[in-house]
């Protein structure tokens, strides 16, 4: 199940022109005949959080563009079994991202991301809550860069 929504701002007046937020949930359950070898229940499919939402605002012209992103995700499983033959799971997180472009010309364009602004962590724990993994930080992330249309 997916909902999302987006709407611009322009009717408020000039001012905002070019302005909006965009917002989506999805609820994605699964269940495979794996099971956890601690408790017994079914494990879902890898990788699919049950739940994630995204929230978005923007504004954007011909010169000039910016996305402030809020991308958060519930916990999923990661590896149905590991070397010891237990499931490890990804703990529930979200984190910031910001980009901005800028036309120099018609052919030139300027970009700078933001990538993981909110210096997100991502902890893992083993078949169980309370026998924790890896705990990982890759920390925040920048690009800049530039592209020309020949």
């Amino acid at each position: 199940f997916e909902i999302a929504a987006t709407k611009t701002f322009g009717f408020l007046g000039e001012a905002f022109e070019g302005t909006g937020l965009s917002v989506n949930y999805t609820f994605a359950d699964s269940e495979t005949a794996n099971e956890n070898v601690n408790t017994g229940a079914l494990l879902p499919l890898e990788d699919l959080s049950e739940e994630s939402y995204n929230v978005v605002a923007f504004y954007e012209n011909n010169t000039f563009s910016t996305r402030l992103a809020y991308n958060w995700r519930s916990e999923f499983l990661d590896v149905t079994a590991n070397l010891i033959n237990e499931p490890v799971y990804t703990k529930a997180s979200g984190q910031l991202d910001l980009s901005i472009s800028y036309n120099i010309t018609k052919k030139i364009k300027l970009t700078f991301n933001g990538i993981n602004l909110t210096d997100t962590y991502r902890e893992q724990y083993i078949s169980i809550p309370e026998r924790q993994g890896i705990t990982s930080l890759t920390g925040r992330r920048y690009n800049l860069g530039i592209s020309v249309k020949l």
